[in-house]
């Protein structure tokens, strides 16, 4: 049947049922031959192809040849229907296993490259041209198929275009409808897409770039791949300048591959820098999304004798010495306890494995946890920052690892803050950053640096030699300022918290100008800080946004926003007052604290005085 020509269409289901028989007959290598032939042999993107390769996946998986599982999977699930009983699983499945082919690739590529560099320059060309010849050759065998089936379409008198799947086919029982609400037809495009232009960034011109294996865009013509010739610089013109060769983008030509040969002690770097991690990202697929532990032991062991410096061993070591334990292996335990200790004496996991009560602690710490955290915070509030610190430090010698550390480690900064000062109290958020980078405090914690180191710039910002004139320029607006508007007594909706300085006392005019700004600035600076401060230990969900404005014509202020009504700025402003730190501040600096709501403060210095306000506010209450 197979050497029959009118049999040519149906080789696909003729291999298929060889590789049928074979498989029944337990000859996996014959069943995969056929299987393959059948998909080769394949015209039609049909559920009999579908069939074959998903035998054909399953076979590979079992046998863990992941690579070729791979392709088989990723083109069974462009023609099963979503409503397919496999279709799950195979989708699943085809996920995992291209991210793995993708890293693994990554090594298969490298490897390469760097084994071409200890290779004369005339080895590598004549790699490179075959490596041109075959592509040539591949893409000419593609287009003679292709040919071929148009012909024979075209002699049936069949169009060439398959629009079964865009208006419905009876044999699977499918509906008539649009390309772009047909997920199949949209995963074929995809594919395709991608086989023909590689995975391109939603980007404006898409087209026009073509991605070298340097990573970098390198701008071509649209139509023909040239490169566009830019135009050059003063810098390019310079004869003295460094000019970099340009990247070839044409595949076509050999020095295409040439090009990505490492060939500097920095390009070697990069190379094994991108193995490294490809290497690593394959341990954990291996290791927790196929749960094959065998390959993921293989890649660890590679991954550790090339990469013995590169600091994710100790992780890996460590996750090793855990899965001992809890598989109840004590000579594999052992052997990555030691692993750890020899070769990296000072890492945090050395502290732990060196600890042989750590475990029995690490329990402990499960039940006491949460009370010794409740103790430091109470502490905390009721400003025992000494406490505070030595529950931390005990937290560290024994607990290194504790969820709640994050935690604990912000308490201790504050009490920092509160002790030592503002350098101290930064320094500290900046080891918690770097330390638990993706805690929760994280974000908070460069909030409060930015608050530390954004200055005392006006609303519009400007010089301090300016605020004088800008409090000058708003009075005179005010006199010229429509006087017949009035102010709402609505207490619902965006509402703030001015805190304001008094008005210009005796001493103070007695300075210059400057002298009063820079003054008012510091003054301020202080005042936001320690507001800041208080939020972000009083309401670790609530966010309120802090602005400084020096020039406000009511005074120099601190503007306090976030709040939903005037109720909701007095329930703050009581939260304020209960903080001795905050209250005394107030009371000292003789700052008044006035909510309003965000109509009413638009108000202010636009035909209405602050002094009209409080007369206002008074006739509510």
């Amino acid at each position: 049947m197979a050497k029959n020509y009118k049999y040519h269409e149906q080789l696909d289901v003729v291999y298929g049922a060889i590789g049928d028989i074979y498989l029944a007959q337990r000859d996996t290598v014959h069943a995969l031959e056929n299987y393959e032939l059948a998909i080769e042999k394949s015209e039609k993107n049909g559920m009999e192809k579908a069939a074959v390769l998903l035998k054909a996946g399953d076979i590979y998986y079992i046998q863990h040849n992941y690579t070729k599982a791979a392709p088989c999977y990723s083109e069974a699930i462009t023609i099963l229907p979503a409503e397919s009983d496999s279709y799950q699983r195979i989708r699943l499945l085809s996920e995992v296993l291209d991210e793995l082919s993708q890293e693994y690739n990554m090594v298969t590529l490298q490897d390469s490259l760097q084994r071409l560099s200890t290779l004369s320059e005339e080895e590598q060309l004549k790699i490179a041209e075959q490596v041109v010849a075959d592509l040539r050759k591949a893409e000419a065998e593609d287009s003679a198929k292709a040919a071929q089936r148009e012909r024979e379409s075209r002699d049936q008198g069949l169009s060439t275009v398959n629009t079964s799947k865009m208006i419905g086919n009876p044999t699977f029982g499918a509906k008539a409808e649009w390309y772009f609400y047909n997920a199949q037809l949209m995963r074929n495009g995809k594919q395709e897409f991608t086989r023909k232009w590689g995975n391109r960034p939603l980007e404006d011109n898409w087209r026009r770039k073509s991605k070298a294996s340097s990573g970098e865009w390198t701008p071509t013509n649209e139509e023909e791949g040239e490169e566009i010739d830019m135009p050059t610089d003063s810098i390019a013109a310079d004869s003295t300048a460094v000019i970099e060769k340009p990247r070839v983008t044409d595949i076509y030509d050999p020095a295409y591959y040439l090009q990505q040969i490492p060939r500097t002690p920095a390009e070697f770097a990069e190379s094994d820098s991108l193995i490294a991690d490809a290497l690593f990202k394959m341990i954990f697929i291996y290791k927790d999304r196929l749960l094959d532990t065998v390959q993921a032991d293989i890649t660890f062991e590679e991954f550790c004798r090339r990469f013995p410096q590169d600091q994710r061993c100790v992780e890996l070591y460590y996750i090793r010495y855990l899965d001992a334990l809890k598989n109840n292996n004590p000579a594999e335990a052992e052997a990555n306890r030691q692993a750890i200790l020899t070769q990296f004496p000072n890492s945090k996991q050395a502290q732990i494995v060196s600890n042989p009560q750590y475990f029995a602690q690490l329990r402990q710490m499960a039940v006491e946890q949460d009370s010794l955290y409740e103790v430091t915070y109470n502490a905390f509030r009721i400003g025992q920052f000494a406490t505070v610190k030595a529950n931390t430090q005990y937290a560290e010698q024994n607990y290194p690892l504790s969820p709640l550390m994050p935690r604990f480690l912000f308490l201790n900064a504050v009490a920092k803050a509160r002790t030592e000062g503002k350098e101290a109290f930064a320094e500290s958020l900046r080891d918690m950053i770097n330390r638990y980078p993706d805690s929760e405090l994280a974000t908070m914690c460069r909030d409060m640096l930015a608050m530390l180191g954004q200055g005392m710039e006006s609303q519009k910002g400007g010089s301090v030699s300016t605020l004088t004139t800008k409090r000058e320029d708003q009075q005179v607006e005010q006199e010229q300022a429509d006087t017949t508007v009035q102010f709402s007594p609505e207490r619902d909706g965006g509402t703030y918290v001015l805190l304001i300085y008094p008005s210009e006392t005796k001493d103070k005019r007695q300075k210059t100008k400057d002298e009063r700004d820079e003054e008012i600035q510091a003054e301020l600076n202080n005042l936001l800080y320690e507001v800041a401060l208080f939020n972000f230990t009083r309401f670790l969900i609530r966010d309120f946004d802090l602005t400084a404005l020096p020039a406000y014509s009511a005074g120099a202020t601190l503007r306090i926003s976030g709040l939903e009504s005037i109720d909701e700025a007095i329930w703050y402003i009581g939260m304020l007052m209960e903080s001795e730190e905050m209250k005394a501040l107030i009371l000292n600096r003789q700052i008044s604290i006035v909510p309003i709501t965000e109509k009413n403060n638009a108000l202010i210095g636009n035909g209405k005085t602050m002094e009209e306000y409080h007369e206002f506010m008074k006739m509510q209450n």
